[in-house]
C-alpha cells in the first residue's frame, strides 16, 4: 500500500478541494465519524465549523489538519462499504477513533483511492504530535489492512499479464476509469493505425479524450525523451493527474513511437489518394464550411480534427481515416488539404453560393419586370 500523509494548515481549504470534487461529480463523502449529525446530513459549513471549533482550542499549531490518502492497485476496485471499513479500522488503530474524521472517495486516477481528513487537536485543546514513529506505525497498519481485507494497495500501477482487454472507449473524467480505458486505447491504436508523428498519434487519442505529452522544451521530461498520457475534458483541456508512458506493458514510450513512424510511412502511402479523392468529392458536391465538411467525410468514416488559433482561424487539420486505418497531417497531405488550403477552398464555395443567390435573385427581379 502506498499512504500518504500531510499535515496542512487550512481546514476550509482542504475541504473545498474534496467538496469541489463531489459537486463535480469526481468524488464522494463516503464516511466519517464523531460529528453532531451522520455523515450524510452534514452540509459544508457543518463540516468546517466543527473542525474550526477544534482548532481554535489551540492557535499554536501551524498545521493543525491531518490530510490522508490511502491507495489501490489499479486492478483492485473495493467497494464504498469495503473503504468504509477499512477508513474506520485505519483511524481506529492509528489513534484517532476519538477525533473528527471525513472520508472521500475520489475518481480522478487510474487507481483506486481514498482521502482521510482529521485533526491534530484534542477536544481538551491538547495536540496529537506525529513523530516518525507514527508514520511508521502507519505503513505497517496498512500491510495488515491489506491482508485482512484481502486487496492488494498501490505499488506500482502496471498492468498485470492476465488483465483483459476491452474495446476501446472514450474516457469521461471522473465517470471512467482511467488506467484500464487508456490499456484499451492503446490496445486498439498502436498496432492498427499509421502515423508519422507524434502529433498525428495524438489525433487519434483525442478522439479518446487522450494526449500524449512530452511536456515544455526546457522541462527535464522533455530532456530526457520522456512521455506522459493525461486525459482531456470535453473542451480538450488536461484534467486530472498524467500516467507515465513506461508503466503501461506496451510501453508506448516515445523510442517505440518513433520506430513505428518510420515504418508506418510506407504502409500509410498507397491510401493517400483515397482520402484526398474523399476530400475533394465533399468540396464538389456543396461542402461550403468545416461543419460541412466534418459531416460529409464522417459519412466516409473518416474524422477530420481542427486546430484553431486564438482568433479562431483555422491553424492545423489531421484526417483519420478508420476504414483503411490511415491518420495524414493535412499539410503531409499537401497544401490544397492543409489548414490554409481548406479555408480557401471554403471562402471559395462560399463565394460561389453568394453569387449564385446574387445570380438567381436578379433573374427573378428581371422577369417581375419585364
Amino acid at each position: 500500500m502506498r499512504v500518504q500523509i500531510k499535515p496542512v494548515k487550512n481546514i476550509r481549504f482542504t475541504l473545498a478541494y474534496h467538496e469541489r470534487k463531489v459537486k463535480q461529480g469526481h468524488a464522494s463523502c463516503l464516511d466519517g465519524d464523531n460529528f453532531l449529525k451522520d455523515p450524510d446530513q452534514l452540509t459544508t459549513r457543518d463540516k468546517v465549523y466543527h473542525f474550526q471549533r477544534l482548532v481554535s482550542l489551540n492557535e499554536n499549531v501551524t498545521k493543525p489538519i491531518i490530510h490522508l490518502s490511502l491507495n489501490f492497485h489499479p486492478s483492485q476496485q473495493p467497494t464504498d462499504q469495503q473503504l468504509r471499513g477499512i477508513s474506520r479500522e485505519f483511524m481506529e488503530k492509528w489513534g484517532f477513533k476519538d477525533q473528527p474524521w471525513l472520508v472521500y472517495r475520489h475518481a480522478d486516477q487510474p487507481h483506486p483511492h481514498i482521502h482521510l481528513i482529521s485533526t491534530l487537536i484534542q477536544k481538551d485543546g491538547k495536540v496529537y504530535h506525529l513523530a516518525p514513529r507514527d508514520f511508521s506505525r502507519a505503513k505497517q497498519l496498512v500491510k495488515q489492512l491489506e491482508k485482512s481485507w484481502s486487496l492488494e494497495f498501490s505499488k506500482s500501477p502496471e498492468i498485470r499479464q492476465d488483465e483483459p482487454v476491452g474495446p476501446a472507449q472514450k474516457i469521461i473524467y471522473g465517470q471512467t476509469a482511467v488506467y484500464p480505458a487508456m490499456r484499451d486505447i492503446f490496445a486498439h491504436v498502436i498496432d492498427q493505425y499509421r502515423y508519422t508523428s507524434l502529433e498525428e498519434f495524438n489525433a487519434i487519442l483525442r478522439l479518446y479524450n487522450v494526449e500524449a505529452h512530452r511536456g515544455k522544451p526546457e522541462s527535464a521530461l522533455y530532456k530526457h525523451r520522456g512521455l506522459l498520457y493525461r486525459v482531456l475534458n470535453e473542451k480538450g483541456q488536461p484534467v486530472g493527474s498524467a500516467i507515465k508512458a513506461s508503466l503501461f506493458q506496451s510501453k508506448p514510450i516515445l523510442k517505440n513511437l518513433e520506430k513505428r513512424f518510420v515504418q508506418n510511412q510506407a504502409l500509410r502511402e498507397p491510401h493517400r489518394q483515397h482520402l484526398t479523392t474523399a476530400i475533394d468529392w465533399a468540396f464538389y458536391k456543396k461542402t461550403p464550411n468545416l461543419k460541412d465538411l466534418t459531416i460529409a467525410l464522417k459519412k466516409e468514416q473518416i474524422d477530420a480534427l481542427f486546430q484553431k488559433d486564438p482568433n479562431g482561424g483555422l491553424q492545423n487539420i489531421w484526417y483519420i481515416d478508420h476504414l483503411r486505418k490511415t491518420v495524414f497531417d493535412g499539410n503531409r497531405l499537401g497544401s490544397n488539404y492543409s489548414a490554409n488550403g481548406i479555408t480557401n477552398r471554403c471562402e471559395y464555395k462560399e463565394r460561389q453560393k453568394q453569387e449564385q443567390t446574387q445570380t438567381q435573385t436578379q433573374k427573378q427581379r428581371q422577369r417581375i419586370y419585364e
